[in-house]
């Protein structure tokens, strides 16, 4: 378009309209420039590949969000269980036993 005699902002306009989605590095601009092409359309490529990778991360965020809020609200539904507490082993109280007779105290079978 450069080439044909275009204006930098017709480029930029066509390139907006179009979401051309390029990859383009430190070389490539160089390059460009090397070529030819005006800085105000090597600026506004840039700034749409940089609103593109915004665009990218914004779009898995939001993504990732909607992940965890699921998970969450799953999570939340769940009854809240608590285990039976513990009541084998040593017991520091006295009492009766099953045979008939008193045990407990300190020591088991006191």
């Amino acid at each position: 378009m450069v080439r044909a005699g275009a204006t930098p902002e017709a480029i930029v306009d066509s390139w907006r309209r179009d979401g051309a989605r390029l990859k383009i590095g430190a070389a490539d601009v160089i390059e460009l420039q090397a070529r030819g092409v005006p800085l105000p359309v090597l600026d506004a490529l840039l700034d749409a590949r940089d609103q593109a990778l915004r665009t990218d991360l914004e779009t898995r965020l939001a993504t990732q969000q909607a992940a965890y809020s699921n998970q969450l609200a799953i999570e939340r539904a769940r009854p809240n269980l608590c285990p039976a507490p513990y009541y084998g082993g040593f017991v520091p109280y006295g009492g009766w036993g099953s045979n008939g007779g008193w045990w407990g105290g300190a020591y088991r079978g006191w």
